[in-house]
């Protein structure tokens, strides 16, 4: 895989953040990353359970400050709240795979040296929204689950 194969994806999970969605997008937009010529990112924003016009916001200020910029935006509001099921249906449905890529698939010395810790952690939240699901663990030890 090559390093212009990583796709970004921002996610942002609002729960009646109307007042707020759009400040945020548009310090978004303006992130230096919009001018290096990088690929294209992705966006999902998840309205979860909200009560307010968020969703609403939140398409208007894409329209405004992100047009041209993303390689896909995907805004969706879902009526029943909850933050670990908003990050599952992000994480699992919503951000866009790329096929064959895995953490364990991709040798550390291909990615180039993080130019700020920003930079790092977008790195690695965008690695680790493509990474597939840990396998499930047991609980105690062997010993333990043997005598049960």
């Amino acid at each position: 895989m090559m390093l212009s194969d990583l796709r970004i994806t921002f996610a942002i999970i609002a729960r009646n953040e109307a007042a707020n969605i759009g400040r945020t997008l548009a310090s978004l937009a303006g992130q230096d990353l919009f001018a290096r010529g990088a690929p294209a990112p992705d966006l999902v924003v998840l309205a979860n359970g909200c009560s307010d016009n968020t969703i609403d916001v939140a398409r208007e200020a894409v329209a405004q400050w992100l047009p041209g910029k993303l390689r896909r935006a995907e805004l969706v509001d879902t009526p029943v709240a909850g933050k670990s099921r908003a990050w599952n249906r992000i994480v699992h449905e919503l951000a866009s795979p790329i096929p064959d890529c895995s953490c364990s698939s991709m040798p550390i010395s291909s990615l180039p040296a993080p130019r700020s810790a920003a930079s790092w952690w977008n790195g690695c939240l965008a690695m680790a929204m493509r990474s597939p699901a840990p396998a499930a663990r047991s609980s105690g030890s062997p010993a333990s689950r043997a005598s049960r």
